[in-house]
């Protein structure tokens, strides 16, 4: 999942769209989130926010895990998500 978080965080830090890899993202957003820390998780809702993408089953399953997310995360986490 770092991986992940890392290239899209980078994206969307230099605001570069990448269809493709957003589209990989929410296809595998459930494995992301169940895998992924915080800080991961963080970082991918962020940049999908940041470039105006919508992943519905990425914020799906960050709602189902807002619990974790939270009591997990620290202040900084859990403001970016």
């Amino acid at each position: 999942p770092q991986e992940v978080a890392n290239s899209v965080w980078a994206c969307a830090s230099l605001g570069i769209e990448s269809p493709m890899l957003f589209a990989e993202l929410e296809r595998h957003a459930v494995w992301l989130v169940r895998e992924g820390n915080p800080q991961e998780v963080a970082n991918s809702v962020w940049a999908c926010a940041s470039l105006g993408i919508e992943s519905p089953m990425l914020f799906a399953e960050l709602e189902r895990h807002a619990v974790w997310l939270v009591r997990e995360g620290n202040p900084q986490e859990v403001a970016n998500s």
